[in-house]
Protein backbone atom coordinates (compact mmCIF):
# COMPACT_ATOMS: atom_id res chain seq x y z
CA UNK A 1 0.00 0.00 0.00
CA UNK A 2 1.31 3.36 -1.02
CA UNK A 3 1.39 6.06 1.70
CA UNK A 4 0.76 9.58 1.26
CA UNK A 5 3.43 11.77 1.11
CA UNK A 6 2.71 15.10 2.98
CA UNK A 7 4.65 18.32 1.70
CA UNK A 8 5.97 19.87 4.91
CA UNK A 9 7.91 22.84 5.47
CA UNK A 10 11.20 22.54 7.08
CA UNK A 11 11.26 23.60 10.72
CA UNK A 12 10.36 26.42 12.43
CA UNK A 13 13.11 29.12 13.30
CA UNK A 14 11.62 31.02 16.28
CA UNK A 15 11.37 34.15 13.85
CA UNK A 16 8.09 36.24 13.48
CA UNK A 17 7.29 39.13 12.07
CA UNK A 18 6.16 41.62 14.78
CA UNK A 19 5.25 44.54 12.68
CA UNK A 20 5.12 45.31 9.02
CA UNK A 21 9.17 46.27 8.63
CA UNK A 22 10.32 44.53 12.10
CA UNK A 23 11.26 40.33 12.53
CA UNK A 24 12.51 39.25 15.68
CA UNK A 25 12.87 36.18 17.53
CA UNK A 26 10.95 34.77 20.43
CA UNK A 27 12.81 36.14 22.94
CA UNK A 28 11.92 39.52 21.22
CA UNK A 29 15.72 40.13 20.10
CA UNK A 30 15.56 41.65 16.76
CA UNK A 31 16.61 39.53 13.92
CA UNK A 32 19.94 40.96 12.07
CA UNK A 33 20.21 38.70 9.37
CA UNK A 34 23.52 37.32 10.44
CA UNK A 35 23.57 33.79 10.59
CA UNK A 36 20.23 33.40 8.31
CA UNK A 37 19.16 34.98 5.15
CA UNK A 38 16.24 35.49 3.39
CA UNK A 39 15.45 33.37 0.16
CA UNK A 40 15.06 35.59 -2.93
CA UNK A 41 12.30 37.36 -3.16
CA UNK A 42 11.52 37.09 1.16
CA UNK A 43 10.03 37.83 3.35
CA UNK A 44 6.65 37.71 1.30
CA UNK A 45 3.66 38.77 2.69
CA UNK A 46 2.40 35.12 3.00
CA UNK A 47 2.98 34.78 6.53
CA UNK A 48 3.92 35.87 10.26
CA UNK A 49 6.58 32.96 10.81
CA UNK A 50 10.14 32.39 9.25
CA UNK A 51 10.95 28.43 8.25
CA UNK A 52 13.72 26.99 6.50
CA UNK A 53 13.28 25.99 3.20
CA UNK A 54 13.17 22.28 2.27
CA UNK A 55 15.29 22.15 -1.01
CA UNK A 56 17.84 25.66 0.06
CA UNK A 57 18.17 24.86 3.65
CA UNK A 58 20.67 28.66 3.20
CA UNK A 59 17.51 30.69 3.24
CA UNK A 60 14.62 31.57 4.89
CA UNK A 61 11.16 31.52 4.04
CA UNK A 62 7.90 33.48 5.33
CA UNK A 63 4.52 30.93 5.66
CA UNK A 64 1.89 30.98 8.24
CA UNK A 65 2.30 30.54 11.60
CA UNK A 66 -0.35 27.22 12.07
CA UNK A 67 2.06 25.78 8.56
CA UNK A 68 2.77 21.89 9.07
CA UNK A 69 6.16 22.13 9.65
CA UNK A 70 8.74 19.01 10.09
CA UNK A 71 9.48 20.33 13.90
CA UNK A 72 11.25 23.54 14.90
CA UNK A 73 14.77 24.70 15.94
CA UNK A 74 15.51 26.23 19.59
CA UNK A 75 18.31 27.70 21.00
CA UNK A 76 20.25 25.79 24.06
CA UNK A 77 22.04 27.73 26.37
CA UNK A 78 25.74 26.28 26.40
Amino acid sequence: MLQQHILRLSPWVGLRKINVSYWGWEDASPFTNTSLRWLPGEPSDSGFCAYLERAQVAGLKANPCTATTDGLICEKPA
